[in-house]
């Protein structure tokens, strides 16, 4: 059996045997179980769950958590989607499925902002709460995150990609599934962030050679700009630090 479809079984295993002994559904138990990899990962401060669908505008909303208030993130506000499926093998998800997941996501944002959704909101309801959230905190928001985990595969690694505006606020989104969790879960360390200098920033940092020819162990002189690294903390945060004693 192949290392992913063991993990697959194992994972959905201790999810269902979750849901049945604390009577919970089995989205909720897999929204703090993957989640709890993600705040281990540095990928998250903190998941709250709140699963909610809904229109408004003509648009589909969606929410199935956040990351905390963004005026006690660094301003950033962090809005889950969990997509949950309960099958016997890892199920697949395509660039369209992921695409509308984000754009309800997004949705949902964009209509916290707005006095009329707010007020068709229920009181004292979850969504009620984090619409009044994202509504008040929005001057102190910096950065919206939309984060996509999954117990389903999907091609390619999208990590902090660019997605466009909310206002002037920058949107990222990353997607969290089957294959990633699994790397980050077996490797016994933090997952590589791999920043690409030539597609990101024109060009590959300038460097001099700093040791002899015979050195067991080459080592280089580089140098980086100040803009180039503020825009690649933008980008993976604290997660770019996680590794490194010193963040501490």
């Amino acid at each position: 059996m192949e290392p992913l479809t063991e993990y697959y079984r194992q994972l959905m295993l201790e999810l269902r045997e979750s849901s049945e002994a604390a009577s919970l559904p089995l989205p909720d138990v897999a929204f703090e179980r993957l989640c709890s990899t993600l705040e281990a990962e540095g990928e998250l401060e903190t998941a709250d769950q709140s699963g909610w669908r809904g229109s408004a505008g003509g648009k589909t909303l969606r929410i199935d958590g956040y990351g905390g208030d963004p005026r006690e993130t660094d301003g950033v506000l962090c809005i889950i989607a969990c997509e949950m499926f309960d099958t016997d093998e890892p199920a697949t998800l395509n660039s369209s499925d992921t695409k509308k997941i984000f754009g309800h996501l997004a949705n949902f944002v964009a209509a916290c902002r707005k006095s009329d959704f707010r007020d068709s909101l229920a009181l004292g309801t979850r969504e009620f709460g984090i619409a009044t959230m994202v509504a008040e905190s929005w001057s102190s928001v910096t950065k919206v995150k939309l984060l996509l985990v999954t117990n389903g595969t999907y091609s390619a690694r999208t990590d902090a990609n660019i997605a466009g505006q909310l206002g002037d606020t920058p949107v990222t989104y990353s997607i969290w599934d089957l294959t990633r969790l699994h790397r980050v879960e077996t490797s016994g360390g933090k997952e590589k962030i791999v920043v690409d200098f030539e597609r990101d920033f024109g060009g590959a940092i300038p460097a001099l050679a700093a040791s002899v020819s015979e050195s067991a162990f080459p080592a280089f002189l580089a140098i980086i700009r100040g803009k180039q690294l503020a825009d690649i903390y933008e980008k993976w945060g604290a997660r770019l630090l996680e590794a490194n004693i010193r963040l501490f």
